[in-house]
């Protein structure tokens, strides 16, 4: 007699958190207190990129670092090729299930795609929806080389709506950075195909 086994992920069991260090221009960049913490490896996902992140009033800063034999960019559809998707919920409203005002999807591409190589793409599912950021208020630089690629990005407050670092401690964020040839890393979620529709799963980054 076959029997159906079910197992439940470790995302609907533990609130995933970690730590965002407070942006200093001096310092900011590969420091390891800029790392965030490598949650992923709770799905037993493997490591080929490295990602510092920081906050200040005004905006959020990245830093990632990209390990790939090969780049292909891809829009619309910026998953199907290397890409970096970032998640941010700026008020970490883990009640709600759907995305919401708060909810932000923004891509960055190592190369230009047709023109574009960042963009908000949030999908809303309810009518508590808010304007997409501009591409032109997203900030991205790109080093390319024969490891892989290397992205700077900046993320200003005016794109981010309902960020208030100096009342709001905390925020909900995730990540996932695909690659042409292989399978994405995650910063923790393991639903990766429908990473931007769970908001009340992304991990909570603390802003120290």
């Amino acid at each position: 007699m076959y029997e159906e086994s079910a197992i439940a992920l470790p995302d609907y069991f533990f609130a995933l958190q970690a730590d965002c260090q407070k942006y200093e221009a001096k310092t900011f960049g590969k420091a390891k207190k800029y790392a965030l913490c490598p949650l992923f490896k709770l799905f037993d996902e493997n490591e080929f990129a490295k990602v510092y992140m920081a906050w200040a009033e005004d905006a959020l800063y990245f830093q990632i670092v990209v390990q790939t034999e090969e780049i292909k960019v891809s829009y619309p559809d910026v998953n199907k090729g290397d890409s970096i998707e970032l998640f941010i919920d700026t008020k970490n409203l883990k009640s709600a299930k759907l995305t919401h005002r708060f909810c932000h999807h923004f891509y960055f591409l190592p190369e230009l795609c047709e023109g574009r190589q960042a963009g908000e793409i949030t999908r809303f599912r309810t009518e508590d929806v808010h304007p997409l950021a501009s591409p032109h208020d997203l900030e991205v630089k790109s080093t390319i080389s024969k490891r892989g690629y290397e992205l700077f990005i900046t993320i200003p407050e005016k794109c981010l709506v309902g960020f208030e670092p100096e009342t709001s401690k905390a925020i909900g964020f995730s990540y996932r950075i695909n690659r042409s040839n292989s399978e994405p890393q995650l910063f923790a979620h393991s639903h990766g195909d429908a990473l931007d529709q769970h908001p009340d799963l992304w991990p909570t980054l603390h802003l120290c």
